[in-house]
């Protein structure tokens, strides 16, 4: 485990047994309970460094196929945000309610970085994957937010930052 990760996990550990306290990093209410989410309920490691869980290419055309009302609509308007983010470093997708990647518009500069991470379409970026991320964690709070960095619960993930917004 490199020391970044035990860092992390030390502090994750920390702030689920109480000993960070409001006005510290990490302490956003809706990121407390999703770490105690990812703890709990989701029984996650937050040093785990299994890879993406991505779904099979059937059942991820079934996925986009049983949101084909919005599919055409969202992509035209990620095309449009995408042109405006062009060569920035940033990804733009769309997810559906379970949290599988549908549909991914980034910068080919973050692409490579992005596949190893599982942000390509099929991965899963649920709560339960994942843990705290911006689009797991937007699917749970029903809220937009940010998750920056060493908001995520994985420390595998804790180079990103996301933003996400419900639809």
């Amino acid at each position: 485990m490199s020391e970044l990760s035990s860092n992390h996990a030390k502090h994750v550990r920390a702030l689920l047994d109480g000993g960070i306290k409001s006005g510290s990093t990490a302490t956003d209410n809706s990121i407390v309970r999703s770490w105690r989410r990812c703890h709990s309920e989701h029984h996650l490691d937050p040093v785990n460094r299994d890879g993406p869980v991505i779904v099979r290419p059937d059942e991820l055309a079934g996925y986009q196929a049983g949101l084909a009302d919005l599919m055409p609509i969202a992509k035209i308007e990620m095309a449009n945000l995408y042109q405006q983010l062009a060569g920035s470093g940033y990804a733009i997708m769309l997810s559906n309610a379970d949290g599988v990647l549908l549909n991914y518009f980034g910068d080919p500069s973050f692409t490579h970085a992005a596949s190893k991470t599982g942000l390509m379409p099929g991965a899963i970026w649920s709560e339960q994957h994942q843990g705290t991320n911006g689009i797991g964690t937007c699917i749970c709070e029903r809220q937009p937010l940010v998750i920056h960095h060493n908001e995520h619960y994985l420390a595998r993930n804790i180079g990103l930052t996301c933003s996400a917004a419900p639809i």
